[in-house]
């Protein structure tokens, strides 16, 4: 996946958020968690709306144990649920459509392991 978007990057902006986010999925499919982080903040800097990115970059960093992160990033992505900060879902894939109720399940599971 790296080699093929590598072969665009000549083409300017050729790539966009909802690609990074892809991209962010695929890699965390694939277990390469740095390269899903990048992908994911390379995402936010084009478009800070999805709630999406800030639950899967919160999944990193609770894979990482970094649990105060974690839910700093499951909260940005609750309130995006909620329409705050213009938020809204990717929801496009069903394998990785994210929900209010995931991430509620996220905040719950992360404060009771404190």
């Amino acid at each position: 996946v790296s080699t093929a978007i590598r072969s665009y990057e000549s083409q300017g902006n050729f790539i966009g958020p909802y690609d990074y986010h892809v991209l962010g999925i695929l890699n965390i499919e694939n277990h390469q968690l740095p390269e899903a982080q990048d992908a994911f903040e390379k995402q936010i800097e084009m478009n800070e709306s999805f709630a999406d990115t800030y639950y899967y970059l919160g999944q990193i960093k609770k894979t990482q144990d970094d649990l105060q992160a974690a839910v700093d990033l499951f909260e940005k992505s609750y309130t995006r649920f909620n329409g705050a900060n213009g938020g809204f879902t990717f929801n496009s894939f069903l394998d990785w459509n994210v929900s209010k109720s995931d991430v509620e399940k996220e905040l719950h599971n992360v404060d009771n392991s404190n």
